[in-house]
């Protein structure tokens, strides 16, 4: 009798995590629906400023800017102590880790929890790329799993040094 109630409950749990495994890859397929391609990440174009330069065109007259000032370097003209100071302080495991950090990901969870209010950040160089070029600047969690699925394609086409001159 005791054997066969054991049997009962270990079916139903099973069912029940067999059903909640679909409803999860479900809602990642629905979130994920929407997300840019490879191609449409590639072919993406950055507003830049426009310079005007004397008639020589080696001084710079004037910068005309809409909302951000921009001018696009290669990965070549980005110095080196640039890269570095980036590194070290955003993502310090940048070359070693994955696409996203699951420790920083649940330490800024607990210290947003324990405050009350978005305190603390837990996003890679690479999810910031996804979020800052991709997505919307808002605060939910729909937009947070977007960014890590986003941040995982962008690391798995991308080399690193690409997605930093990104």
């Amino acid at each position: 009798m005791i054997k066969l109630h054991k049997k009962k409950i270990i079916t139903i749990v099973g069912i029940g995590a067999l059903g909640l495994l679909a409803i999860g890859a479900l809602a990642l397929f629905i979130i994920s629906k929407n997300l840019p391609t490879i191609g449409q990440i590639a072919s993406r174009k950055v507003n830049e400023s426009t310079k005007i330069y004397d008639r020589t065109s080696t001084v710079l007259l004037y910068e005309v800017s809409g909302e951000q000032k921009r001018t696009v370097l290669s990965w070549d003209e980005i110095p080196l102590y640039v890269k570095q100071a980036t590194i070290a302080i955003e993502d310090k495991d940048f070359y070693e880790g994955p696409a996203f950090d699951w420790k920083a990901i649940v330490r800024a969870l607990i210290a947003n929890i324990k405050s009350g209010s978005a305190v603390q950040g837990g996003s890679t160089i690479t999810q910031q790329l996804a979020k800052q070029t991709f997505l919307s600047p808002e605060k939910t969690i729909i937009r947070k799993v977007k960014e890590l699925l986003l941040a995982i394609k962008l690391d798995s086409y991308y080399t690193k040094e690409e997605i930093l001159s990104l």
